[in-house]
């Protein structure tokens, strides 16, 4: 696995704390909140839970917030690289 990096580590901690709050708060107790506990076949050979898991995981399933392909220029007329309507 490559190396951790501060970003990782934060996520990894962040995983931990909200699998926590759904173990041990009595609100999400009362919810009967539950973690699917899904295993992805790219990570299934690090145990479940581990750190190694989280990491592979997050490596696996985390995407941008932004639209991925980026978004034209639009301008007036004169600059050329945007797009106009005139």
């Amino acid at each position: 696995m490559a190396k951790k990096t501060q970003g990782f580590i934060f996520h990894i901690a962040a995983i931990k704390f909200a699998l926590k709050l759904g173990e041990k708060t009595q609100t999400f107790k009362n919810m009967n909140a539950r973690y699917p506990n899904p295993v992805l076949s790219i990570c299934a050979q690090h145990k479940m839970h581990s750190d190694a898991y989280y990491e592979c995981y997050v490596r696996a399933m985390s995407m941008t917030l932004y639209h991925p392909t980026g978004n034209p220029c639009y301008g007036f007329v004169s600059v050329l690289t945007a797009i106009s309507n005139k």
